[in-house]
Parts: C-alpha cells; structure tokens; sequence
C-alpha cells in the first residue's frame, strides 16, 4: 500500500523575494502563481486560510460540541421539527458541522 503525501507543514508565508511565491517557514517552496493583478492578493488569502485552518477547524468542532453537549444535558430532542431546539442554534451546528466535513476533505 502507498503511504499518502502530507501537505507541506505550516505555518506558511509569502516569500520576500516574490509576491507570487508561497514558501514553509523553513524555505520549503510550496506554490508559485502567475504574476497577474490578482495574483499577490490570491497568495495572502490563501496564505491566511492555511496558517488558520487547524484553529478554526478546532474551534468549530468545540463549539458544535458544547451546544450538543448542553441540548443533551436539557434532554431536548435535536431533530430538526423537534421544537425543543432553538432554530438558529441548530442552524448554527449544522452549518459548523457542514464546515468540519469540507475543512477535512469531504462533501458538504
């Protein structure tokens, strides 16, 4: 069995040499992008969205957590026509949870 390739380690950054070129803290290159209008503002973004990713992605899951755990401790019935579960709250753990699934690779 072939063992799966791993993402360059993090925390990732713009190279000062380029502004079109993502690099590891260690100098590893990671991307290069072609130089258009767009394309310094592109690398900040994603930049961003990795640097933060195991943050929000571990924030989401304790926040989805807690309202679970108290709706449990109510003894509220969580499916969705229940009644017993604020509307926006449910809401709000299912889109996290939606989130959670496209943060580690899946279908949302």
């Amino acid at each position: 069995m072939t063992a799966r390739a791993q993402h360059t380690p993090g925390p990732w950054r713009i190279s000062a040499l380029s502004g079109t070129y993502i690099e590891s803290s260690n100098g590893e290159g990671v991307a290069t992008f072609p130089t258009t209008a767009r394309s310094h503002e592109n690398c900040k973004l994603i930049v961003r969205a990795v640097n933060a990713h195991a943050d929000l992605l571990a924030a989401c899951e304790a926040l989805a957590s807690a309202f679970e755990a108290a709706w449990k401790d109510q003894g509220w019935n969580v499916e969705p026509n229940s009644g017993q579960v604020p509307v926006n709250e449910l809401e709000a753990v299912n889109n996290a949870r939606a989130a959670i699934t496209k943060a580690r690779g899946g279908a949302a």
